[in-house]
């Protein structure tokens, strides 16, 4: 039997440990769990869901809207920097197009592509990462590019 599994029960280590992951400092110390393996077979599944709707893409009437909004966003912002310091500052550098898709993860000529529409396949995980480059909510864009009836 595998270290660790009990009779159908996955037991976590007793003493709580720290995170180890290099990502996430100050996480919340593991406490001890006891999960049936149906239950971990249920969480795994909603993971596997949340993954694929993660790498869907974003229907193609729709994207020019989102897109739009992203970029209206990024352009309020770098205005709000030259206003509050009278012109340019280091920090308007995070808020230029080439800037936005590298936090992203993209090429600055996908994101001006995805734009443009030239290029309509955006991954809601790609608009994920572009609200989170300008510090916005999924879904606050998501609402505000819904498209007008």
């Amino acid at each position: 039997m595998p270290y660790g599994i009990n009779e159908g029960m996955l037991q976590l280590p007793k003493q709580p440990q720290a995170c180890t992951h290099p990502e996430r400092k100050g996480c919340a110390p593991i406490e001890q769990e006891k999960l049936t393996q149906e239950e971990l077979d249920r969480a795994l599944e909603l993971d596997r869901i949340a993954d694929r709707e993660l790498d869907d893409t974003i229907p193609r009437h729709y994207i020019g809207n989102v897109m739009s909004e992203i970029e209206d966003m990024r352009k309020k912002r770098l205005a709000a920097l030259e206003k509050s310091n009278g012109g340019f500052h280091s920090s308007q550098n995070a808020y230029t197009q080439a800037a936005l898709a590298e936090k992203a993860g993209i090429s600055l000529s996908a994101y001006k592509n995805y734009l443009s529409g030239k290029s309509c396949n955006v991954s809601l995980l790609t608009v994920l990462k572009l609200s989170k480059a300008l510090d916005r909510d999924l879904a606050e864009i998501l609402k505000s590019a819904k498209p007008r009836e």
